[in-house]
């Protein structure tokens, strides 16, 4: 009796696995990071160093900066980033950083994306203004 429902147990712990070992493979996803609006060049360099410590230890992330603000901002906010990448222990490496500006928008921001092999790349988010329409960047 004992052996028999032993005998059970391991049959079906064995189909169980090769039945979960079936399934498809979940997909990975970007993780949101980290979210900056104005800010200082010591609150940049504070975030920068944590990122390359992150990333450092993990060689197979990716990292995707979205600015959004106006033209201007846009191009002062990536020279701050730029300028905060290059600190103490050295760089990131840049082969694994991405710009990507967002939509024009009134207030400058920031949001830092992680994003492991295999993920979909974040895209910029368009917000709704207060008539629930979302601006678009002219061509």
């Amino acid at each position: 009796m004992l052996k028999s429902k032993l005998l059970i147990a391991v049959v079906t712990l064995i189909l169980c696995g090769s039945i979960y070992s079936q399934s498809e493979p979940v997909k990975p996803v970007a993780t949101k990071y980290r979210e900056l609006g104005q800010t200082s060049q010591a609150k940049m360099r504070e975030t920068m160093e944590a990122l390359r410590k992150y990333l450092g230890a993990r060689e197979e992330l990716q990292l995707f900066i979205i600015n959004y603000g106006t033209r201007t901002a846009l191009k002062q906010r990536r020279k701050l980033i730029t300028n905060s990448i290059y600190w103490r222990d050295g760089p990131l490496d840049s082969t694994r950083i991405t710009f990507v500006d967002g939509p024009v928008e009134r207030k400058i921001r920031t949001v830092f994306w992680i994003v492991p092999p295999g993920a979909d790349n974040p895209q910029p988010e368009h917000r709704a203004n207060k008539y629930g329409r979302t601006r678009h960047r002219s061509a």
